[in-house]
């Protein structure tokens, strides 16, 4: 297993813990240097010292904080823990151990909910769980039911050394404010409020394994994973409780931005979505929200008739995804041209397209491109990029926001200049029973 050590109190506890269960060669140190101590070199001779004498493996990593505050505008605290959590996926993967144990105990689970529930966040507001799924990896938190008083008294017990971060009493920082602040004022109302936390936080966990449970089986039978979106059929919903609705409008909202981000390194900051965001989506779930509703980081998510949709956000696209009926005519102003079906009153100087759909379609969507779309050529077995496609076409690199692209559920269909389907260069499916359907093209 890896375990995220700062040789303070906490995860020096943590490690003893450990040790009476794991053999030290399966356990790796991770120390990470914020930059803002001179104290870390000597945490990191303290730490080697340690390692040599246990007969532990250990890995050290400055973070480059200030590099990444530059880049997204975070706070520092926020840059630390996108950086932290990055560094370890990406150690667990190097030295093939599934497990990353922290050392969040009974104070910091108590600090963090305080403030999420004040920030207004829609999202994860329970407590930590003890085991966790993301990124493939398994985050353990064996600590949660312990305080950090019990941890400084069995450390002096036993005579355990720790460093101390003497940042930790900056109550500059938003953390530190309510550890050092707020929270003591809380013992006017009931001097072990510890306590009573502690078993409220408890039937929130049992209810929170309960309802992730129920959550989890409803979204591996109705929720489909591409490239850039995240689809939610509306199938079975009226089976669903909407008493489920929130948690799944935030586990939704979670596994997208976990899934959009799955090949990244170095993560970026976590959308800053609220209990407005989980309300929106919630909407959409019921079948009450129309049309486009934003998320953070240019995200945003769709009610297409069928499912709920969560796309990637596009840098600055030349135009935004429209859902277009069949039989139904669509203006798009902003390209030039409106798109009709053969209704008997077409423009004179309309242009057809043949697209071949399956027979109980209803729709197409026209939209721009996004990164990772694909199309199967007929005759191959495997699908292809469609950058390649317009790159073989010629179409340059600041263009490609701004050809609308046909689509019929996430099948490339037709595109301007691309592709011509009468002619048999794109199939939707071979093995569906097919209609001819002529969309018209024509100038505003």
């Amino acid at each position: 297993m890896i375990l995220s050590y700062s040789h303070g109190p906490d995860s020096r506890y943590l490690l003893d813990l450990i040790l009476k269960a794991t053999p030290p060669d399966q356990i790796i140190l991770i120390y990470f240097d914020h930059g803002l101590r001179p104290e870390a070199k000597d945490e990191i001779e303290a730490i080697k010292i340690l390692s040599a004498e246990l007969g532990l493996k250990c890995c050290f990593r400055k973070l480059p904080i200030a590099g990444y505050q530059r880049k997204y505008g975070v706070s520092f605290e926020a840059a630390a823990h996108s950086l932290r959590k990055s560094f370890l996926i990406h150690f667990s993967k190097l030295f093939g151990k599934k497990e990353v144990v922290l050392g969040h105990h009974l104070d910091d689970d108590i600090e963090t909910m305080m403030l999420k529930l004040f920030r207004g966040t829609g999202s994860h507001w329970r407590p930590f769980l003890e085991r966790t799924e993301a990124y493939g990896v398994t985050w353990v938190r064996p600590l949660l039911e312990i305080s950090k008083a019990e941890i400084l008294a069995y450390l002096d017990a036993n005579q355990l050394s720790y460093s101390i971060d003497e940042t930790n009493a900056d109550v500059n920082y938003t953390r530190n404010w309510v550890r050092h602040e707020f929270l003591p004022q809380a013992s006017r109302i009931n001097s072990d409020y510890r306590g009573a936390l502690f078993g409220f936080f408890s039937i929130q966990r049992k209810q929170a394994i309960a309802i992730s449970a129920e959550v989890d089986r409803i979204l591996s039978e109705y929720c489909h994973f591409s490239e850039n979106f995240v689809e939610f059929s509306k199938v079975g919903m009226a089976s669903i409780s909407p008493v489920f609705l929130p948690h799944i409008g935030v586990r939704l909202l979670t596994l997208a931005w976990a899934y959009f981000h799955r090949h990244f390194r170095i993560l970026p900051p976590y959308w800053g979505i609220s209990s407005v965001h989980v309300s929106r989506l919630c909407e959409g779930l019921e079948s009450k929200m129309l049309g486009r509703c934003s998320l953070p980081t240019d995200a945003f998510s769709e009610w297409n008739g069928k499912s709920l949709v969560i796309v990637r956000g596009m840098k600055k696209p030349g135009f935004y995804s429209h859902r277009l009926e069949l039989g139904t005519p669509l203006l798009l102003p902003e390209l030039g041209f409106g798109v009709y079906f053969d209704l008997g009153s077409l423009p004179e100087d309309a242009h057809g397209i043949t697209i071949k759909l399956p027979a109980d379609a209803s729709c197409v969507t026209v939209r721009p491109y996004l990164d990772g779309d694909r199309y199967k050529p007929k005759g191959l077995l495997i699908d292809r990029c469609v950058w390649k496609l317009m790159k073989s076409r010629h179409v340059l690199p600041f263009k490609r926001d701004s050809l609308p692209l046909f689509f019929y559920e996430h099948q490339l269909l037709w595109g301007p200049g691309l592709v011509s389907v009468h002619e048999g260069a794109l199939k939707f499916n071979e093995n569906a029973q097919l209609d001819d359907y002529t969309i018209y093209l024509a100038p505003l």
